[in-house]
Formats: structure tokens, sequence, C-alpha cells
């Protein structure tokens, strides 16, 4: 978890989040706790304009289930479209799973 924490604590220096900022912070949580989304996290976030690239996205190569967590990631960042809860969570692994649950808390400021 220590590796997951400085990922996620390094995002957020990179960006700038504010404190208060659920939002970022669940996108940035989920993100930095997976290394196969972590490794592309320039395809998919825009450091400078502070914002999603949907298009990168659509032309970046994960698995479904990683397409599936990032859609996740988009959903609590701003409403963006995702899998429903059935079909996000029956493709991922116990971790995966957990990690989800777990950016949903941050974003909804329940940790």
């Amino acid at each position: 978890m220590k590796d997951h924490e400085q990922r996620y604590l390094e995002l957020l220096a990179k960006d700038g989040t504010d404190p208060t900022d659920t939002y970022r912070k669940a996108l940035f949580y989920l993100f930095s706790g997976n290394l196969e989304i972590y490794s592309k996290i320039d395809s998919l976030y825009d450091f400078k304009s502070r914002s999603i690239k949907f298009d990168s996205f659509e032309k970046t190569d994960f698995s479904n289930s990683m397409k599936h967590m990032i859609e996740l990631g988009f959903n609590l960042y701003n409403g963006y479209p995702s899998a429903d809860p059935t079909t996000l969570f029956s493709g991922l692994d116990h971790e995966n799973s957990k990690l989800c649950l777990e950016a949903i808390q941050v974003r909804f400021d329940l940790v």
C-alpha cells in the first residue's frame, strides 16, 4: 500500500489538486492503485490543462477490465458513462475490486 500511497500523492502534487477536490482525488486514487493504468497516466490525463484525455483513452491499448476501471475513474471525476456495477466487478480480481470500492469512498468523502 505504501507504493500506492506514494504514487497517489505524486499525482495529486503534479496536478496541484485542492485537498477538497474529491473528484480528482478519486480519479488519482484509482489510477495510482493499478500499475497498468498508472504507467499510462499521460494518455489518460493532461496535467497542463488539468483534464481527462477522452480521445487518447479510446486509442490506448487496455484490457477490457482496465477500460472499465478507467471509465469508473472518469465517472467519479465528471459523470462519464461507465459500465454498470455487475459488468465492472465481474471482470476484476479481488485487489482491483477493492481499489474501485475505495475510490468510490474517496469520491464521496467516506474515508
